[in-house]
């Protein structure tokens, strides 16, 4: 994923900030790099971040890789 698709991802659901904070650390570390679009959105459809909290790139990471363990796996429960 590239870094415009990212930022638009971010934007799109509220954390713009938070992907201000985040694009440094995600460009270097490459994190999302292999990622498809769609996984982002999916992550951010489940879980809420609120705004003015401060999240580190280490918890993002970690909470967005369990996310994509159970979004790969096909074990999410469904929502209705």
């Amino acid at each position: 994923m590239t870094e415009e698709e990212m930022g638009d991802i971010f934007g799109v659901y509220g954390h713009g900030k938070m992907f201000e904070k985040l694009k440094y650390p995600l460009y270097v570390s490459g994190e999302l790099d292999d990622e498809d679009p769609d996984a982002l959105e999916s992550f951010f459809d489940w879980y809420d971040f609120k705004e003015g909290t401060p999240i580190f790139f280490d918890e993002f990471r970690y909470h967005f890789r369990i996310f994509k363990m159970l979004y790969d796996r096909g074990i999410l429960p469904s929502i209705y």
